[in-house]
C-alpha cells in the first residue's frame, strides 16, 4: 500500500485538472441538414423565426470548402438563441469574459450584418456588425455605445475566420485573415450592452432588420476571453476547433486498471 498511494495521489491531481470546465461551452458545426441547431458540443441551438436555409458544401474558389453551411435569413424575428450556460465572471452580475468564433462568408454588397445580440428580447442594437457604409466599408465593430470598427474591411464573397475576444474593462480584440488582430475600445465591467445574459446570446440578430443574409460553415462560444496564442492554435477558417479532453474518462480508466493489477 505505501508504493500504491502515490499513484492514487496523483491520479486524484490528475483528475482535478482534467475534469475543470472546458472552456469550449458552444460549438455548432451546421452538418445536419435534418438538425441545423445540432450541437457538437453544448446544448442545441433554438431557431427563431425562419429557419436558415442550408447547403451541403461551400467552396471559396477551391482554398475552402465547408461541409454544412447555413445561409441566415433577414429579419427582425429571424435568428438563433445560443445557450452558453457561463455565468457570471469577470467581476460583474453578468458574462464579462467570452469568445465568440466564427467561419463566415458575406456577399459583395454594403449591407449590414449583426454577428450577435446581447439583449435576449432583441428590442435594441445588435453588438457587432460588418460595417455597411461610411468610413472603411464592411469592417467589423460597431460605433455607438460599441468598441468601434477595424481599420480592415470584412472581405467579400471569401471565407473568414473571425474571433471577438472580449474582457470587458481589460480588452476588446478582434482576429482575422488568420491571425490579424485588433484590439478595439474596451468596455467597462458589466456594460449594459456587452456583457451576455448568464446563460444565453442571440446569433445574427439585430431589432431594425440589419441583419442581412451571411453563409454561416461555425459558431463556437468560449467562457474566456481566448489570447492570441489560444487563437492562433485554432487555426484558419475550416480547421476543427478542439472539443472537450476526454482525459478525465482516460484517467479514471487508468487509476481502476493500476488497482486491479496490483490487487492481482
Amino acid at each position: 500500500m505505501k508504493q500504491i498511494k502515490p499513484l492514487i495521489t496523483s491520479f486524484a491531481v490528475l483528475l482535478t485538472a482534467s475534469t475543470a470546465p472546458a472552456a469550449l461551452v458552444g460549438l455548432w458545426e451546421f452538418d445536419d441538414s435534418g438538425d441545423l441547431g445540432k450541437a457538437t458540443v453544448g446544448t442545441d441551438l433554438t431557431i427563431k423565426g425562419t429557419a436558415p436555409t442550408y447547403s451541403a458544401s461551400k467552396t471559396d474558389g477551391g482554398a475552402v470548402t465547408l461541409n454544412g453551411v447555413i445561409a441566415t435569413t433577414q429579419g427582425t424575428n429571424n435568428y438563433l438563441l445560443a445557450t452558453h450556460g457561463i455565468g457570471a465572471n469577470g467581476g460583474g452580475s453578468k458574462t464579462n469574459q467570452y469568445t465568440l468564433v466564427y467561419d463566415v462568408k458575406r456577399a459583395a454588397n454594403n449591407k449590414w450584418r449583426s454577428f450577435y445580440q446581447t439583449t435576449i428580447a432583441n428590442n435594441n442594437d445588435g453588438e457587432f456588425f460588418t460595417r455597411g457604409g461610411g468610413g472603411t466599408v464592411n469592417s467589423l465593430g460597431r460605433a455607438a455605445s460599441g468598441p468601434g470598427y477595424t481599420s480592415a474591411a470584412m472581405a467579400a464573397d471569401t471565407w473568414m475566420r473571425i474571433v471577438i475576444s472580449v474582457d470587458l474593462g481589460n480588452s476588446f480584440t478582434v482576429y482575422y485573415n488568420n491571425g490579424t488582430s485588433e484590439s478595439l475600445n474596451s468596455l467597462s465591467v458589466d456594460h449594459g450592452s456587452y456583457s451576455l445574459n448568464t446563460s444565453q446570446v442571440l446569433l445574427f440578430a439585430d431589432n431594425d432588420n440589419e441583419n442581412v443574409t451571411m453563409d454561416i460553415g461555425m459558431v463556437a462560444i468560449y467562457d474566456t476571453a481566448l489570447n492570441a496564442s489560444e487563437v492562433a492554435a485554432l487555426g484558419p477558417v475550416g480547421t476543427a476547433v478542439p472539443e472537450p479532453s476526454s482525459a478525465a474518462l482516460l484517467g479514471l480508466g487508468g487509476l481502476a486498471l493500476i488497482l486491479r493489477r496490483r490487487k492481482a
